[in-house]
């Protein structure tokens, strides 16, 4: 028998305590190995949990200790990375889970090719489906795993309806395009080697426990200790401990050693019958009380700037800065300093939620340093592109508009936007600022229509809001002040990949405004919607499904914390009721209607929680209820309804005043014979049960979803759409409850820290989209979902010559059904650029966009790939 001691420390950046309260923990941690390296030649490694940020947070303390750890990394002493830090799973675009593998293999260029080549999950709340693809494509064979899936022991007989059980510790993960990679779980936790014992009696125990624990699930006579924990120190007496060990067991081999030794031998000697766990990995077989499932509706703020930053990296900086690349320099180094600054905010205490207050508001600033960025990347390519435009070519007297898409994937969006139609600079005016403004403020403001260039008459809301100041800041000049007369305007586009578009306003008077009518009816060539009896009724034209109740909200307690949602003893849910409904706008292409619905709830939970809370008791053992004190909660949905969409387009908005809540949005899926669901999740479209294993207690059965969830029912499709809402149930209804706030105040875990700001106690707002089809949509229609969120970019333009006219496309990417694209991007390391892509469809695809493709990993390393594409393959070319 041969046991492996690794040595660790799962050092989570921010949690219970700040970002740089941990960090001066660290800094002691870096200081002590640096010693113990120097003077105990017996301690030969230190694993640094997998993260190469860890690294820049010591240099910022110590910056003259660089030679030193360059030293220990050379020497295979210090083992850093493969990732930039460790992120969570199911929260993350594909992209974000790439991109941090990519950053972390940045660091080789200064700190030398020392990385292990294995992933490394030791504490991800749940694994994606596609976490093997994404490890083989990375060029990592093995996969470390802390939770997702039950181990019950080698003498224990896996079930047939058990498809997330282990027999072992070890076991293959098959994503669902075939790759496969070892799995080894921490069976016992990554700390089931922690603090060995000096002392001969103590290490006797100590060793009889752990040797049995371990023993019980692994495959081989090779067992695993990990010698470590959260935040934990070094432990100096390592060497001193395994003495001990080897005179108390001189039949066992006691090595200090790193996790690819280990997983290199295990695999040398692995049995035939390891089970293969396919799929997402979520704890589906357990009681489901500790799935962490809802994190991901825990500080909804942050998901939702995480998703909105990706998408304005991935579908607008990125793609823009490629097309642009012969005009101007690449942004190479602004777009990774954003890459980075947003990954910071990606570990799985952070992004999750479930930190104290002060790491969350740490989370804003870094969110508002990286969006900032992104936007000057955006806004400097932009102004580029819109010089090589020409408009002088639109008629005379009329103001140019101006649509770009760069994104590599088609969108059906609504522009809209408000806009300095007419500027009045300070430079042309003998006035004061103020007397300006007066002036401008006075003047009549004309009325305007919106055109294409080829003169069609687009459908579209031109509307005076007001005047406002605004500046210029010309590249080669002093900047530019003036008031302007701003409009919003507003209408429904059909936007292909990377493509632009120009349009132009001309002055012309509305014909009279429709009348808004008192019934609240809607038709279109797609579907009907009506209120009925204070009840939104849906009908679906083609297939004639129908539903009674399109819409609704649910209020619950929540008495949990910010990992678990649990409801009071004996709680019922609180349904609204629609209080008002009227229409706002009337026209003959579009109809914006106002629905406010209203919950009487209580105010808080009762006092009784709050002992609780301090007294450590567990959640499932708490017996506070929800207070008597009734308040009211109001919600306010604007429905935006297109002649041309098969879209609802919902803006949903509240204030919370309440505490120790869950409010959900409740959408009839009107598939009551379905058995699954479908949600996106990391590059993939997941199938899921509605239903929960036996082996399941939880009364709740949260799932996560990046922008999507939906049913499908023969030739029937409906699917719900949001960005940064990532936590949805399928309720014994079939309907989607996707959660709009979970309130509450502590962290939960290990102690007692309380949480004011995940009470939620503020206005919010969020947009959701609802969408009915049929089957030979199903592509074009989860494009359009995927592609929500960030809008195509959008100018008033001047009059001018440019090479661009009217419209066009820059690049010319193929398009087939089931292909998405989510990258287009410079290498990292090489002056070339890549695309990439994934076939979401569940069939084999002959897919390449060069006709002689060079395919890279997703490390952007060359690799071989067969001519088909097989079903949810992810693929990154080199572009010629």
């Amino acid at each position: 028998m041969r046991v492996h001691i690794v040595s660790h420390s799962h050092w989570d950046r921010e949690w219970y305590q700040t970002f740089d309260q941990h960090r001066m923990k660290l800094v002691e941690l870096f200081d002590d190995l640096l010693e113990l390296f120097e003077k105990d030649e017996e301690f030969r490694h230190f694993h640094l949990d997998g993260q190469t940020i860890a690294l820049d947070d010591y240099l910022e303390i110590r910056p003259y200790k660089r030679e030193a750890l360059k030293k220990v990394i050379e020497q295979g002493k210090l083992i850093v990375g493969p990732y930039y830090m460790l992120q969570d799973e199911l929260l993350l675009t594909g992209e974000e889970n790439v991109r941090n593998a990519l950053v972390g293999k940045s660091y080789e260029k200064e700190w030398g090719k020392y990385m292990p080549k294995i992933g490394y999950f030791p504490d991800t709340f749940g694994h994606i489906g596609q976490l093997a693809q994404i490890c083989a494509k990375s060029g990592w064979k093995y996969a470390f795993i802390g939770r997702g899936v039950k181990p019950i022991g080698f003498d224990n007989q896996v079930l047939k309806d058990e498809s997330f059980v282990s027999q072992y510790s070890e076991m293959w993960l098959e994503a669902p395009d075939g790759s496969r990679v070892l799995a080894i779980l921490f069976a016992n936790w990554y700390s089931n080697g922690n603090e060995i014992p000096v002392e001969e009696n103590a290490a006797k125990a100590f060793w009889d426990s752990r040797l049995a624990a371990a023993k019980k699930y692994a495959s081989t006579d090779s067992l695993l200790m990990m010698n470590g924990c959260d935040h934990q120190p070094v432990q100096k007496d390592l060497s001193a401990a395994l003495h001990t060990a080897r005179r108390l067991y001189p039949e066992i081999e006691f090595v200090h050693s790193t996790l690819e030794e280990y997983a290199k031998e295990v695999e040398a000697k692995l049995p035939q019958d390891l089970a293969v766990i396919s799929g997402e990995m979520t704890s589906q077989e357990t009681d489901g009380w500790y799935t962490l499932a809802n994190t991901a509706s825990s500080r909804i703020e942050l998901k939702e700037a995480n998703i909105r930053i990706a998408d304005k990296l991935t579908t607008l900086a990125e793609p823009l800065s490629y097309l642009l690349k012969e005009n101007m320099p690449y942004p190479q180094d602004e777009l990774t300093y954003a890459w980075k600054t947003l990954l910071q905010n990606l570990p799985h205490d952070s992004i999750c939620g479930c930190s104290i207050d002060q790491v969350h508001r740490e989370m804003l600033t870094r969110y508002q340093k990286a969006e900032d960025t992104v936007d000057y990347i955006i806004a400097r390519s932009f102004e580029v592109f819109k010089k090589q435009v020409k408009t002088d070519d639109l008629p005379e007297g009329t103001i140019p508009f101006l649509v770009l898409n760069p994104a590599p994937n088609a969108k059906e969006e609504v522009i809209k936007g408000i806009y300095p139609v007419k500027k009045h600079y300070f430079r042309d005016s003998k006035l004061w600022p103020d007397k300006l403004f007066d002036e401008v403020e006075s003047l009549p403001h004309a009325e305007y229509a919106l055109y294409r260039a080829n003169g069609e008459k687009v459908n579209a809301k031109v509307t005076f809001k007001e005047c406002l100041f605004g500046y210029e800041l010309p590249n080669h000049a002093f900047r530019q002040p003036y008031i302007s007369e701003n409009y919003e305007i507003e209408f429904l586009l059909e936007s292909p990949a990377q493509s632009w578009e120009c349009f132009y306003l001309k002055e012309e008077k509305s014909v009279a405004k429709a009348v808004l009518k008192e019934k609240l009816r809607f038709e279109n060539d797609f579907y009907s919607l009506e209120m009925k009896n204070k009840q939104l009724v849906y009908l679906d034209k083609k297939s004639g499904r129908f539903s009674a109740q399109l819409i609704a909200f649910e209020d619950t307690g929540d008495i949990g914390n910010e990992y678990i949602y649990f409801a009071p003893q004996n709680d019922q849910p609180i349904d609204s009721r629609l209080v008002s409904a009227k229409v706002l706008t009337e026209e003959e292409f579009c109809s914006s209607w106002e629905l406010v619905y209203q919950l009487i709830i209580p105010e808080q939970a009762e006092e009784l929680l709050q002992r609780e809370q301090k007294g450590l008791v567990e959640f499932k053992e708490r017996k506070a209820g929800r207070s008597k004190e009734m308040t009211e909660l109001n919600v306010t949905v604007k429905l935006d309804l297109w002649q041309a969409s098969r879209t609802i387009r919902t803006k949903i908005s509240f204030e919370n005043k309440q505490r120790n809540h869950r409010l959900r949005l409740l959408v009839d899926g009107m598939c009551p014979q379905a058995n699954t669901h479908f949600a996106d999740s990391s590059f993939e479209i997941v199938t899921r049960p509605n239903g929960v294993s036996s082996y399941w207690k939880n009364p709740n059965n949260p799932q996560h979803l990046l922008k999507m969830v939906g049913f499908k029912e023969e030739d029937f499709m409906l699917a719900v759409s949001a960005s940064g809402l990532q936590e949805y149930e399928i309720t014994n209804k079939n309907q989607i409850g996707l959660t709009l706030l979970r309130s509450t105040e502590e962290l939960g875990d290990w102690g007692y820290f309380p949480t004011v700001d995940s009470l939620g106690l503020r206005k919010h707002e969020m947009a959701v989209d609802i969408v009915t089809y049929p089957a030979e949509a199903e592509w074009t229609e989860i494009g359009k979902c995927l592609s929500k969120g960030v809008a195509s970019l959008t100018s008033i333009m001047p009059r001018q010559e440019g090479r661009r006219t009217g419209s066009g496309y820059l690049n010319a990417l193929p398009v087939e059904n089931g292909i998405f694209y989510t990258s287009l991007k410079k290498m990292e390391e090489a002056a070339a650029y890549v695309v990439r892509y994934v076939n979401l469809s569940k069939e084999s695809k002959d897919f390449a966009v060069e006709k002689e493709p060079q395919y890279l990993n997703l490390l952007e390393e060359p690799i071989q790939e067969p001519k088909t594409m097989p079903a949810f393959s992810i693929r990154t070319e080199k572009l010629k």
